[in-house]
């Protein structure tokens, strides 16, 4: 291939800032967005790490792969998991191998997420009104107009797409999965058990179908008093789990009081308080420490569940007060006064 736009592909742009993207940026607390450069040039490969160093969006940082050729990148995006998006070349092996290769990772690896941004040197090979309407990209760009900032802008919005379709996604199966526990919560309730056998059933399927992550519990407050006792606890907080009461200084018990006061959830930066509607005798809420920030759609989803573990609660109570009626309605009734029971 003619590589002779290759060597100048990223022109020095000085008024381009990197750091104000990175700024904020905590390291390594959370996952970084994977990125997948894929050009035969390893000039091109030198110069985008370098370009993209201190870029971050969201707090979170890139992480770069590379691949020399259209198979390898294939074999790479079928083997990593989470690659949000590929700085694809269009001329490698073949005159067309990045167009090849940007129709199999939608067809045959089924993947319609990743956001894929085509680069070349010839656009000439690839005319960019023929490719964005045949292909499923986010982008098509000549390399040759590629400064640091537009690279920059480029990333950054395609990483912003993807961040949007992977949540609808997950909020999608979190929807199937909520409406699906809404059973098991049911029928934890009317095959009996403690209420604090419910409320473990209840964290279990908050993390397993949220993903909120494994560090949860469940409060309720208390009739007597209005302290907090805890129902119900797991990962960071399972030692709690034995304790009649929420600790006076516990970090998170003015989150608690504040959802109780204010009839509403608490979403803070470094936690997130459900609350739980109940009806009945119970005023509940549910802690967790999401492993990543919780955007405005899970909120929805995360209510919906409240919802529904609100109902259970109230449900609970109802037929644990039947069960106490059945069961003192079958007790014998007590002997006549001055008898004496049969032996």
């Amino acid at each position: 291939m003619d590589n002779t736009d290759d060597d100048d592909w990223l022109i020095d742009d000085d008024d381009a800032v990197m750091s104000a993207a990175s700024a904020a940026h905590a390291a390594g607390a959370l996952p970084p967005w994977r990125v997948l450069v894929v050009d035969d040039d390893a000039d091109v490969h030198a110069v985008t790490r370098l370009a993209l160093r201190n870029v971050a969006f969201k707090d979170r940082e890139l992480e770069l792969f590379s691949a020399h050729s259209a198979a390898e990148g294939f074999t790479l995006l079928r083997d990593t998991a989470d690659i949000a998006l590929v700085l694809l070349d269009v001329v490698m092996e073949t005159e067309d191998a990045g167009l090849v290769l940007a129709r199999r990772i939608r067809e045959d690896l089924g993947n319609h997420t990743v956001r894929v941004v085509l680069r070349t040197g010839q656009p000439g090979q690839a005319p960019e009104q023929r490719v964005i309407i045949d292909y499923d990209i986010h982008d098509y760009k000549a390399k040759t107009e590629l400064t640091t900032q537009r690279l920059f802008t480029a990333v950054i919005s395609a990483l912003r797409a993807y961040d949007t379709l992977t949540t609808l996604e997950r909020s999608r199966d979190a929807l199937s999965r909520v409406l699906a526990c809404s059973g098991h919560l049911y029928q934890a309730v009317y095959h009996g058990g403690s209420l604090r056998e419910f409320a473990t059933g209840v964290l279990g399927q908050a993390t397993a179908v949220l993903g909120v992550g494994a560090d949860a519990m469940l409060c309720v407050v208390q009739a007597d008093g209005g302290e907090l006792a805890v129902l119900a606890a797991s990962g960071a907080f399972a030692d709690l789990a034995g304790l009649a009461l929420l600790p006076a200084g516990h970090p998170l018990r003015p989150a608690f009081q504040r959802a109780l006061a204010q009839r509403s959830s608490q979403y803070d930066d470094d936690a997130t308080v459900l609350l739980v509607p109940t009806e009945q005798q119970r005023r509940a809420c549910v802690a967790f420490i999401p492993p990543l920030p919780v955007a405005p759609i899970q909120r929805d989803l995360l209510e919906l569940f409240g919802q529904r573990v609100a109902g259970a609660f109230d449900n609970h109570y109802l037929v644990a007060q039947l069960r106490a009626l059945r069961q003192s309605a079958e007790a014998p009734p007590p002997p006549p006064p001055g008898t004496f029971p049969a032996h």
